[in-house]
C-alpha cells in the first residue's frame, strides 16, 4: 500500500498546519511528526494528503470556489455537503488547483540586515538590567507622574478629595 505524500518535504514554501484530528489522536500538547495529519492552510479551505500520489482539497463553503474546483478536469468530487466540498486531485495538478484555493505562503526568513535594523529601533524600549523599572523610555519622569491629572499633592488629585469629603460626611451623619 503506498504511503501518503509528505507535505512538509514537498511543499516547503507553504504554511502548514495540523488537522484537528491530530490533537484528538495524540493529545492537546503533543508534538509528533506525522505527515498524515499535516494540512496546507489556504484562504478558502485547506489541502491535505489523500492516498498515494493524490492530494485532496476541502473548501470552507459552497460557492464559486467549490464550483471552479469541481469544473477542473483533474479534480474528482469525493464529498459534497452544505458547508463545502472535498475533492481529490493528482499532486502534479497542484499548480492548477493552487490559484483557485489560494494556499498561504510561509513568511520568508528575516535577513541579517533587517534583524539589525529592528534591534536598533527597539533599543530604547528594551529591559535594562539593574534598573528598578520606574522610569519610562520616553523621558526620565517616573511613570506615575507622566499620567495626566496626577500631581504631588493627594488633595489635588481628581476624585480623592471628593471621596474624602464624602466619607467625612457619612461619618458625621452616623454620629
Amino acid at each position: 500500500m503506498p504511503s501518503c505524500i509528505n507535505l512538509e518535504e514537498r511543499f516547503k514554501e507553504y504554511r502548514l498546519g495540523r488537522d484537528p484530528a491530530y490533537f484528538a489522536e495524540y493529545g492537546p500538547n503533543a508534538y509528533t511528526k506525522d505527515p498524515a495529519y499535516l494540512i496546507i492552510e489556504c484562504r478558502s479551505g485547506h489541502i491535505f494528503a489523500w492516498d498515494g500520489d493524490l492530494l485532496a482539497v476541502a473548501t470552507n463553503r459552497r460557492g464559486p470556489i467549490a464550483k471552479k474546483l469541481a469544473a477542473l478536469d483533474c479534480c474528482r468530487v469525493r464529498q459534497e455537503g452544505e458547508d463545502g466540498m472535498t475533492l481529490t486531485f493528482p499532486a502534479e495538478s497542484f499548480d492548477e488547483v493552487a490559484p483557485i484555493i489560494k494556499p498561504r505562503r510561509r513568511r520568508p526568513p528575516m535577513s541579517a540586515e533587517n534583524k539589525a535594523k529592528l534591534a536598533k529601533a527597539s533599543e530604547p524600549y528594551r529591559f535594562k538590567a539593574g534598573g528598578d523599572g520606574s522610569r519610562g523610555p520616553q523621558n526620565d519622569q517616573p511613570r506615575d507622574k507622566r499620567h495626566r491629572g496626577v500631581s504631588e499633592d493627594p488633595d489635588q488629585q481628581p476624585g480623592l478629595s471628593r471621596r474624602r469629603g464624602t466619607r467625612e460626611k457619612r461619618a458625621d451623619a452616623g454620629r
